[in-house]
């Protein structure tokens, strides 16, 4: 599984910023999944989720809010933070609904600090 998500991970990037939300998902799914196994990766990986955060297409937006609250926990502390600001934004300056996948995101960070 590690060498397959790491050669097609610009692949899956690319994916994951495209609106049909099947391929979409699946492709969420592939690269937590790969991030799971190699947290290194999440380097590579923040940029391309921080750009669907800021994407103009609604769908690929909320596509990308629904697997904050796993993803965060899967980052250090630093790119974390950086999710959870381009969520707050969302919620706060772009009007968008994802005030329910904010809430869940900052519980998990609770539940994980507090273990």
């Amino acid at each position: 599984m590690y060498y397959v998500c790491t050669h097609m991970q610009p692949e899956l990037c690319r994916i994951i910023q495209d609106p049909e939300p099947t391929s979409c998902s699946l492709a969420h799914s592939l690269l937590l999944r790969h991030l799971k196994e190699t947290p290194s990766a999440v380097e590579a990986l923040l940029p391309t989720y921080l750009s669907c955060l800021k994407s103009h297409d609604h769908s690929v937006v909320m596509a990308t809010v629904g697997v904050v609250s796993e993803l965060v926990l899967l980052c250090p502390s630093r790119e974390g933070s950086r999710l959870l600001q381009r969520l707050f934004r969302l919620a706060s300056h772009n009007f968008m609904n994802c005030t329910p996948e904010l809430l869940q995101a900052v519980e998990a960070c609770t539940r994980h600090i507090f273990q």
